[in-house]
């Protein structure tokens, strides 16, 4: 049998043991001993190592500083199923990097790159108004796809 310990910090700035222990079943003099033995883990050698000490924060520790609001699949840790940021108590984010955190979820949310159950559009310009320009491209988009003076034109679907 293998049984995981309740020992689990809900912090992500831990990198505790997984606490898997193996039980072992024995008899002595009529009595059933049970034993639990610690067990190490499969991924023992692919943990990636800090840069930094442990108290860093998550992002500070692996070195990602310099995060964009495309980087989806890592500002999806930060966040709730409802699409909120989760606080900084509970991420163990420091103060600069949960703003930032907290700034492009905003500008993934906004981009519709990540869900958000509450934002709806209350005007019709704010359904185009979603291009951060963060880019370092110099790129000549073109001319738009759609007119946007023809887009504003036409009723809202309902």
């Amino acid at each position: 049998w293998v049984v995981r310990s309740t020992a689990f910090s809900r912090s992500l700035r831990t990198t505790a043991a997984v606490g898997v222990k193996e039980i072992r079943e024995r008899q002595e003099d009529g009595v059933t001993i049970y034993e639990g033995i610690n067990v190490d883990s499969p991924r023992k050698g692919l943990v990636v190592k800090p840069r930094h000490n442990s108290t860093a924060c998550p992002l500070c520790r692996v070195g990602l500083t310099n995060l964009k609001y495309t980087d989806v699949l890592i500002l999806s840790q930060f966040v709730d199923s409802k699409g909120n940021q989760l606080p900084a108590s509970v991420t163990g984010l420091c103060r600069k990097q949960h703003k930032l955190v907290g700034r492009l979820v905003y500008e993934a949310q906004r981009t519709g790159l990540m869900h958000k159950d509450e934002h709806v559009p209350k005007e019709r310009w704010q359904e185009l108004n979603n291009y951060f320009g963060r880019t370092r491209l110099k790129i000549d988009f073109g001319k738009p796809l759609i007119d946007i003076a023809e887009y504003l034109k036409k009723p809202p679907k309902l």
